[in-house]
């Protein structure tokens, strides 16, 4: 997992146990309200369980979501 600039997140590489709470921890320290940042997926999958814990950390906080990169 990558930070990003602006409101955005890139998450690249495979999801490992883990990301979630690097996720969580990250968007605590930036202060992330509701919506307030969007995340980008360029990953081949991985984890099931830790999508699933991204999944919930993403919906608790009011992500947006893509596949792909963003623009820097």
């Amino acid at each position: 997992m990558v930070g990003g600039a602006d409101n955005a997140i890139v998450v690249e590489g495979e999801i490992v146990e883990g990301d979630a709470l690097r996720l969580r921890r990250l968007l605590e320290e930036q202060g992330a309200g509701v919506g307030g940042y969007r995340i980008a997926f360029n990953s081949p999958g991985g984890n099931l369980v830790e999508g699933l814990k991204l999944g919930v950390t993403i919906r608790e906080f009011g992500l947006s979501t893509s596949i792909g990169t963003i623009d820097r």
